[in-house]
């Protein structure tokens, strides 16, 4: 009675640390830790609104689009009932809920376990992994996936076989590892031989029915089971093999090992005093070898992408714990209750630490931006934005809209690579003419670019294609408009460019993108007759002829503009008036009958070294 009032007690502290922790990391963060969370909290709603789909037309350029698979189907479930009210609010509570579930799993794990000290060694979870802690304050499935594998694992040590099969069959409702149980099953029955010496891989076998059962019993059967591959193989390869083209997000990157280290030394500890405590004792059960083949193989995985550190940590103190249970230790009460303020001496500092960092450590400020998508933008327009990472705010503000890719891009990549490799060279600014392939070849009217995506700005702006709707210091809107001209065939000293967009005379001469001065001539034959406007925009030095006719002439360097250095001082008045270096300029002209050639001459003064010329 007196052991069973006391479990309750550490059970109810357990509770009240982890509560009160990640309370203090949600209420000291005016945004989710994550921007994922949005994404999760916007599906949620989605789902209790609207139902279960097998399409998710907001990621255009997927495979998913028309094969939908929601991998935190359960997670997105269990999020429906924080989605009445204000969602971020709910969002911020539902981290809260999970992430003390989590780490109170992890308690019982350890009573089930008959490990000895299980409040400390949660307690000593929570205060030697800070990285852990702030990702157990996502609003994310993986925080559910920790809770179901640690309680599967215990249900396959205590031989649970039904229990460990509904957790297994859970468990792939919520994550897209759920091949982990199975796996973990197979080790322990390899360590674990039967009285007559011979194996029985029961346990296996009812972990593999329950995760099956989880699989196919599932609105998304069989569509999860490619996405099961995309995202266990194909993103892990491109994110060890390709990381730099993808712009991966930062937790498929590898840590810095130092920093590692540093930041979550407690854990590391108590890795390096257990396996030093069993080569003294060389006492180990199955379970503490399972444990420990699980643990390693994490932490072997942490050192290549950050993610698995959400369940090597876990792991490695769930090894320790089993190791000091086999060795038959036992603290003195006066030396437990110790330390057991010491860990949370430890808990408090972190939290301190996290919640003293959370204002300096924020999302880009992509509201303004995405506001204005919500309010002007038709609803099922699809929206070209310049990187995936952008989507869960995209879609979070609005929802009504269409866009290209989320989450990770390798689900665009596995899609179409050449689509891919298009949109990697507009988004980069690696292409002169970005109209054709965002308007034409994606099919958006609407481009979104943040403040970090110079190139494309650098392009967008220069095209008057692209009208600017929409801009703050952390991104911008740009409307294409529409533009069915057919293309212009220049002759560039020995080359024959035909476009629509920009003339580009670096590329057409193979000359070094070096930024030196350069001139060039290029000539061109137009129809006519009758009167037209001629449209030319250039941040060069440039002079246009049309029949031999000078129609115009601009030089940046003879003539600068109002409020540039060597231009006249610029007039209050004059403000509106003033027009960018790239800016469209306009002359109406009147075309001969027959073929009109046209002559541009253009000595590079700006970024780039050409121009773009429009008959209206």
């Amino acid at each position: 009675m007196l052991g069973g009032k006391r479990a309750r007690l550490e059970g109810l502290l357990v509770v009240a640390v982890a509560a009160l922790t990640f309370g203090l990391l949600e209420a000291g963060r005016h945004e989710l830790w994550c921007a994922d969370g949005y994404y999760h909290i916007r599906s949620a709603q989605i789902l209790r609104t609207h139902g279960i789909s097998r399409t998710f037309p907001w990621w255009q350029e997927t495979f998913l689009r028309d094969h939908w698979a929601d991998k935190d189907f359960l997670y997105h479930l269990l999020l429906v009932p924080f989605t009445f009210g204000h969602l971020v609010i709910g969002a911020k509570a539902a981290a809260v809920v999970f992430a003390t579930g989590t780490i109170a799993t992890f308690h019982h794990v350890l009573r089930v376990l008959r490990a000895p000290g299980a409040a400390w060694f949660t307690l000593a979870l929570m205060a030697f992994s800070p990285m852990l802690l702030a990702r157990l304050a996502f609003p994310r499935g993986f925080v559910l996936a920790i809770a179901l594998s640690l309680a599967g694992t215990a249900a396959i040590f205590c031989r649970r076989e039904r229990l460990a099969a509904g957790l297994a069959a859970a468990y792939a409702w919520t994550h897209i590892s759920y091949h982990l149980l199975p796996c973990i099953a197979l080790v322990y029955d390899l360590l674990r031989p039967r009285e007559d010496g011979r194996r029985s891989f029961r346990m296996t076998a009812w972990t593999v029915s329950g995760m099956t059962a989880g699989v196919v019993v599932n609105p998304y059967f069989p569509n999860n089971l490619r996405l099961w591959w995309v995202q266990n193989v194909d993103v892990l390869w491109t994110g060890w093999e390709v990381r730099e083209d993808l712009r991966l997000g930062q937790e498929l990157l590898p840590p810095a090992p130092g920093a590692l280290l540093a930041t979550n030394a407690g854990i590391f500890v108590c890795f390096a005093g257990a396996l030093g405590l069993l080569a003294r004792r060389k006492r180990l059960s199955p379970e503490g070898a399972t444990v420990l083949l699980v643990a390693s193989g994490f932490l072997a995985l942490t050192l290549r992408s950050t993610v698995f550190l959400e369940f090597a940590f876990p792991f490695a103190i769930l090894f320790a714990a089993i190791v000091w249970r086999d060795a038959g230790l036992r603290l003195p009460r006066v030396a437990a209750a110790a330390l057991g303020v010491a860990a949370l001496a430890l808990a408090a500092k972190t939290t301190a630490t996290m919640v003293d960092m959370a204002p300096r450590t924020r999302l880009p400020d992509l509201w303004g931006a995405a506001a204005y998508v919500r309010d002007h933008v038709p609803d099922g327009e699809t929206v070209f934005h310049a990187d995936w990472d952008e989507f869960p705010q995209l879609y979070f503000a609005a929802p009504g809209k269409l866009y290209l890719v989320g989450l990770d891009p390798t689900f665009m990549l596995v899609t179409d690579a050449a689509r891919w490799r298009l949109y990697h060279d507009v988004a980069y600014g690696l292409v002169a003419d970005a109209y054709a392939p965002i308007r034409r070849g994606f099919r958006s009217r609407y481009l979104f670019a943040t403040a970090d995506d110079l190139d494309l700005l650098r392009v967008a702006r220069r095209d008057p294609r692209f009208l600017e709707r929409y801009r703050d210091h952390a991104a911008t809107v740009f409307e294409l408009a529409d533009d069915d001209r057919p293309p212009l065939a220049w002759d560039i000293r020995h080359a024959r460019v035909a476009t629509d967009g920009f003339v580009d005379l670096a590329a057409a001469l193979g000359l070094p993108d070096d930024g030196g001065d350069r001139c060039a001539v290029a000539t061109a034959e137009i129809g006519g007759p009758g009167q037209r406007t001629l449209g030319i925009a250039s941040d060069d030095e440039i002079r246009v002829e049309l029949g031999g006719i000078e129609i115009y002439a601009r030089s940046p360097r003879r003539s600068p503009r109002a409020g540039v250095p060597g231009g006249p001082p610029l007039a209050f008045e004059d403000l509106d008036r003033t027009l960018p270096d790239t800016a469209e300029r306009e002359v109406e002209v009147t075309l001969a009958p027959g073929p009109n050639r046209i002559v541009v001459e253009d000595c590079r003064l700006g970024e780039d070294f050409g121009f773009f010329l429009r008959l209206r």
